[in-house]
């Protein structure tokens, strides 16, 4: 099981959000296709002709940290250390997974994206897949919503019983929590036994939508649950 796909799972049970194929840049108001909880951006929907408006994209954020994890993986406390160049300090924290191939992701600053005239464009979506000739199918589906990641990362499991001490740099709140996080690598531990995967200035995870079709009535659309 890839690291990619597992992430799919795990943020898809956790919050409904589908994973960019590749981790890319899966911006809110693209479109493409999904198969499972993977989503593979094809364009932007500026692109698309046929009376459908351009998203208009709201910032609803910054949210506060957070972790997403598997019931067999745990992190234990952030441990911050000395301070290095740029006004950052040294950061580690530590994983154990129970069971081989358990993922686990954190975001440490991120955005919530959301597509303000969702309603307009999925109206407009529906009445163009209606007509003959486009090629809009029911594979298409389009980002509603979608999360920025500035600084965070992923981390999956090879094997059983695995317990590792990631290390990096970041900024902390008063509480010593991490607001921004930059991987650096694995301590304290074998780094062939996870995977690993920093996030930084992307949007990875989406909320889709698509048109519902009811063969004698008139083409409807909804989130992609």
């Amino acid at each position: 099981m890839s690291l990619l796909d597992k992430t799919a799972d795990l943020m898809h049970r956790e919050r409904g959000y589908f994973v960019s194929n590749g981790f890319a840049n899966a911006e809110c108001g693209s479109y493409g296709e999904r198969d499972s909880h993977v989503y593979e951006r094809l364009g932007n929907l500026r692109q698309v002709n046929g009376g459908v408006p351009d998203p208009v994209v709201d910032r609803l954020g910054p949210r506060d940290p957070r972790w997403f994890m598997d019931r067999s993986a745990s992190a234990g406390r952030w441990q911050v250390g000395a301070a290095v160049p740029g006004g950052l300090v040294s950061l580690s924290v530590r994983l154990t997974f129970s069971a081989r191939h358990a993922v686990v992701c954190y975001l440490a600053s991120y955005d919530e994206m959301q597509l303000r005239n969702a309603e307009q464009i999925g109206d407009a979506l529906a009445e163009l897949y209606r007509r003959k000739g486009n090629d809009w199918t029911l594979k298409r589906k389009w980002a509603i919503g979608a999360l920025e990641v500035k600084s965070g990362f992923i981390v999956m499991s090879n094997e059983k019983d695995v317990e590792v001490t990631l290390t990096g740099t970041g900024t902390v709140s008063a509480s010593g929590m991490p607001i921004t996080f930059d991987l650096g690598g694995v301590q304290g531990g074998r780094s062939s036994s996870v995977e690993m995967i920093g996030l930084k200035g992307i949007s990875p995870f989406v909320l889709l939508a698509e048109v519902k079709d009811g063969l004698f009535s008139k083409a409807s659309w909804g989130p992609l649950g």
